[in-house]
């Protein structure tokens, strides 16, 4: 029934963070815990027979671990959705990875610093964050469109060959609105970034594997992710992307062809260093509850390459990156907009799509290809 709150299970072995976590989720309306597990084993009974919405799912359990949990999840196809809320005493970088393929809809660090008051406060702030995401697309799926088991849409990608489907011509918006003041672009682009948050590693996924090897540009991306989890993220989309794909480091030059993906938990902005550009992370205070933020990424990129910035929004919640993509249409740039329909959440294009600042607004299965319109090798090689 529509309106009906969210029914929540919490699953984590500490009786600290379980009271953490509850009293975050009685700070946010729509939300019904129906129960708590002490361990993977408890957990997976629970879903099975409560079937929660959403459960909270600790990665390190005894016994069945929250990869476990999800694996069995998948296997028996169960209706819930699960956001993990780690530690991050991981063994290795293949779990993070592992647990976004089997459908984590999203990441919480539980934070160590040396403040318990501070550890809860944050701990409280990330948790909120991504229970806003969940409800509205929670809320979507009441409404009638129909995300598949994880709450994510179906999209026309070939998931074999990794080819863009056949899909309907995209929309191209001429309407601008009233105070952006528009130029014309004078160049070849030098360096395509890109923003995403809700939905994006599955999304990333889809895309960027569409794009061929020889692509002659710089590729940056923000994906709002906790710490630690962008590197897998970077190691997992480079076993099945063309172009090199890695996290970011300090001071590294920017190269046509590469893939750059920000480091959870610093923003990642673009500088000239003499002829060359080079990659800074900082810890800048956040944007939009963000760090890194799609705007501080966007602003720097106007600043370096100016007309011949080539901007990509994708599915997200909130307004990150809308300021961005105006900066970049301001200057001559460019801006693609994934379009609502295959959007997780169609927070962050909204904005860029409705003031008429998106050249073009297309499905997901069609990025790669608007992209390559956009930057056809043979001519800036």
């Amino acid at each position: 029934m529509a309106g009906s709150s969210i029914r929540v299970l919490i699953a984590d072995d500490s009786i600290l963070f379980r009271k953490i976590i509850r009293d975050a989720l009685s700070c946010e309306q729509d939300f019904d815990v129906v129960g708590v597990a002490r361990n993977g084993a408890d957990a997976l009974e629970k879903i099975e027979f409560l079937k929660p919405d959403l459960v909270t799912l600790d990665v390190e359990m005894p016994g069945l671990t929250g990869t476990d949990v999800l694996r069995a999840i998948a296997d028996r196809n169960l209706p819930t959705s699960a956001l993990v809320v780690s530690g991050m005493t991981l063994a290795g970088i293949e779990t993070p990875q592992e647990m976004l393929e089997l459908g984590a809809f999203g990441f919480v660090v539980k934070p160590n610093g040396d403040s318990a008051a501070e550890n809860r406060t944050v701990l409280q702030r990330d948790i909120s964050a991504k229970l806003k995401s969940f409800r509205a697309l929670h809320r979507e799926k009441e409404s009638g469109r129909e995300p598949d088991r994880n709450g994510r849409p179906d999209h026309d990608t070939d998931r074999e060959s990794g080819k863009i489907s056949e899909v309907e011509e995209p929309q191209v918006l001429d309407s601008i609105p009233a105070g952006v003041e528009l130029r014309r672009r004078q160049r070849p682009f030098a360096a395509v970034v890109i923003g995403v948050s809700t939905g994006g590693p599955d999304a990333l996924r889809k895309f960027l594997p569409s794009i061929p090897g020889d692509f002659p540009l710089p590729i940056l991306i923000v994906q709002h992710m906790p710490r630690a989890f962008t590197k897998s993220l970077a190691e997992g989309l480079d076993n099945v992307c063309a172009l090199d794909v890695s996290e970011a480091v300090d001071g590294e030059l920017v190269e046509p062809g590469r893939i750059l993906i920000a480091a959870g938990g610093k923003h990642m902005r673009v500088q000239k260093a003499d002829s060359k550009v080079k990659v800074e992370l900082t810890m800048d205070p956040v944007e939009h509850n963000c760090r890194p933020s799609v705007d501080y990424l966007f602003r720097s990129a106007v600043d370096v390459y100016g007309a011949g910035t080539l901007g990509v929004i994708m599915t997200g919640m909130g307004e990150d990156g809308t300021e961005g993509c105006r900066q970049i249409k301001h200057v001559g740039g460019s801006v693609i907009a994934q379009d609502e329909e295959s959007c997780v959440v169609f927070g962050m294009p909204r904005l860029p799509v409705e003031e008429g600042v998106a050249d073009s607004v297309v499905p997901l299965s069609e990025l790669g290809w608007e992209l390559l319109k956009a930057v056809p090798t043979e001519i800036c090689v």
